[in-house]
């Protein structure tokens, strides 16, 4: 009598499955598998800021945040990769359109080895015809001479960016006007705001 092997006498499913679950794993290590090369250690910048590395400063998470139309703040952190020298910042403008003006910036110093986040001295006072959704080319000058040029995307003052604009507050009573002037004017310029609520959604 002819005995069948175990495999012939299973079903034709289970023929079927066989070659497939093989297949499986031959190819699982190449889908698990993440080299080290140029690709793979590259810095992840998928955000909506920019920067650059690599010179006398490093400019990161570069980001015009405006709340209203007109003015805005612009968020960043500048790096001193040097362990020997300080390097500062000496001025910051717009280069063409929109028309970006950085009227009341103070030249600020990094020590070595060390990071000034602007916001953290309460940003940096941007002015302007720009709105959201609008990329402002800046140039950053360095205390050494060299410059940072950056296409900085302007971004409403919504959501993770609530807040980070403080250009339209008044912090004293203009002068030759009263309190309660001065707080309806601040009142008024509130009112400018960008609406940063989701539509409702339509129903049929």
């Amino acid at each position: 009598m002819t005995r069948r092997s175990p495999l012939a006498r299973r079903s034709p499913l289970a023929r079927r499955l066989v070659p497939a679950a093989a297949l499986l794993v031959i190819g699982a290590p190449a889908l698990a598998s993440c080299g080290f090369d140029y690709q793979t250690n590259q810095v992840n910048t998928i955000s909506m800021d920019v920067g650059e590395r690599g010179g006398t400063l490093d400019a990161i998470g570069v980001v015009l945040v405006s709340a209203q139309p007109g003015s805005g703040t612009l968020s960043a952190t500048f790096v001193n990769q040097s362990s020997e020298s300080a390097a500062g910042v000496e001025s910051i403008a717009g280069t063409g359109e929109p028309v970006v003006d950085v009227p009341d910036l103070e030249p600020f110093e990094v020590a070595p080895l060390d990071r000034v986040t602007t916001l953290d001295e309460g940003g940096i006072t941007v002015e302007g015809d720009f709105v959201p959704g609008e990329v402002a080319p800046m140039e950053i000058t360095l205390s050494d001479g060299s410059t940072i040029e950056l296409d900085v995307p302007v971004v409403p003052g919504c959501r993770q960016w609530e807040g980070v604009d403080t250009s339209a507050e008044s912090t004293d009573p203009a002068a030759g006007t009263t309190e309660t002037e001065s707080e309806t004017a601040e009142s008024e310029t509130a009112g400018t705001a960008y609406d940063c609520e989701f539509p409702e959604p339509f129903h049929h």
